[in-house]
């Protein structure tokens, strides 16, 4: 298999574009597209095959009060993406951002239940799938048993490929407490055509897991680090000439798919491209 070179950063990008302090980024879909579809296309002209849709919190818990339908910003979303070019669009799928509680218990305050985290998963990826992605990407995942409900939604609702991506820190376990082993036994059984990593930690410090990982499976594998550490300022310092660098053993331990989270931009995967050739 060939390696496939994703995107980088949105919510980021969309900040320097106009997004509004405590707005969520995919209301850009909607009140400015075209900003939406210059980042989209930067990224496909610095080479990434595979785009993922500004979606990550396209819920209907998330949108609640933003006068928004889960319906229009997908739909917005998956169309502004297969715009950029001739790439591959993945629905980009994040938590809920809420506490789930297991099956066949009832939630305490503030806690979502089992049917109710599946169903809000369930019109996501039926709405990817009903209006024209080629993936599902269920990523920045920390909860095993979130990852469970979304891969059991996305093949029950969607009929899609979907790839998993979690995020682990320095410890090796996601903050829920999750091991690369559980996640992949899980994303395994749930049939995730695609597992890996995205988020939390720069090259450096994200390999260690990834090369855990590397061992634990034999489905291809997804690297998708942030621009390294931020600054005391919240800032990255990494170049993209650094973080394409750091990205050459994860190749070299099977990645397949590879891109950037937090603090990467169209300058990064560029960058990587090149440093892939």
């Amino acid at each position: 298999m060939a390696i496939i070179l994703l995107d980088g950063a949105m919510g980021t990008m969309l900040q320097q574009a106009g997004l509004k302090p405590g707005e969520t980024s995919e209301v850009m879909n909607i009140r400015n597209p075209k900003a939406v579809l210059k980042i989209h296309r930067a990224y496909a002209e610095a080479g990434a095959r595979m785009l993922y849709t500004n979606t990550l919190c396209a819920n209907a818990l998330n949108l609640r009060g933003s006068g928004l339908s889960v319906r229009e910003v997908i739909a917005s979303g998956i169309e502004l993406a297969h715009k950029a070019g001739d790439v591959k669009v993945a629905l980009d799928v994040g938590p809920l951002g809420a506490v789930i509680a297991p099956p066949e218990e009832k939630p305490e305050d503030g806690e979502l239940s089992f049917d109710a985290a599946y169903n809000l998963y369930a019109e996501q990826v039926a709405l990817g799938a009903e209006n024209g992605a080629d993936y599902i990407v269920v990523e920045t995942q920390y909860d095993l048993l979130e990852v469970g409900i979304a891969l059991a939604a996305a093949r029950d609702a969607a009929k899609l490929p979907v790839l998993v991506t979690m995020t682990f820190d320095e410890t090796g376990r996601t903050f829920s407490g999750a091991t690369p082993e559980d996640f992949a036994a899980a994303a395994e059984k749930l049939g995730a055509v695609a597992l890996g990593l995205n988020c939390s930690l720069g090259p450096d410090e994200v390999f260690p897991i990834f090369r855990t990982l590397a061992g634990l499976t034999k489905l291809p594998l997804i690297a998708k680090p942030n621009a390294g550490l931020p600054n005391s300022f919240g800032e990255y310092d990494a170049s993209p000439e650094d973080f394409a660098e750091g990205m050459r053993p994860f190749v070299a331990a099977g990645a397949k798919f590879v891109g950037g989270c937090c603090g990467t931009t169209p300058a990064f995967i560029d960058a990587l491209r090149r440093a892939l050739v």
